[in-house]
């Protein structure tokens, strides 16, 4: 399990690199490989979680490892939603993106909300 936390961690690093690079007005962010290395990690957890290994551990070793687990999953959710968010603005000179109906449109679109505003 150590080769999967440390291809994450490093995974991890290279993600806030890409994230804190400049670039240039309509290149993209090259990609990269957080989420495979975030799976290969939760694969392992789920072959030990198999094993019955994690069953035998001491209550609060598992109690930890749950919670710095949680952390690492939090992290790289957190990690993903800056990228959308980075990849969906427009840079400096480029128009806005498309506005999106409102769920006030929807509504009344459904027939749902007569008289709202």
């Amino acid at each position: 399990m150590r080769q999967e936390t440390e291809s994450l961690l490093a995974a991890i690093s290279d993600e806030f690199n890409i994230l804190t690079t400049a670039r240039p007005p309509g290149e993209k962010m090259r990609s990269s490989r957080l989420n495979q290395a975030f799976a290969t990690l939760q694969e392992k957890v789920n072959e030990i979680q198999d094993q019955g290994i994690a069953a035998s551990a001491p209550l609060q070793s598992a109690i930890a490892f749950a919670g710095h687990f949680a952390a690492i999953r939090t992290l790289c959710d957190e990690l993903n939603n800056i990228r959308s968010a980075m990849e969906g603005l427009p840079r400096l000179g480029q128009p806005p993106p498309e506005a999106k109906p409102h769920w006030n449109f929807y509504l009344r679109s459904i027939g749902f909300g007569c008289g709202w505003r």
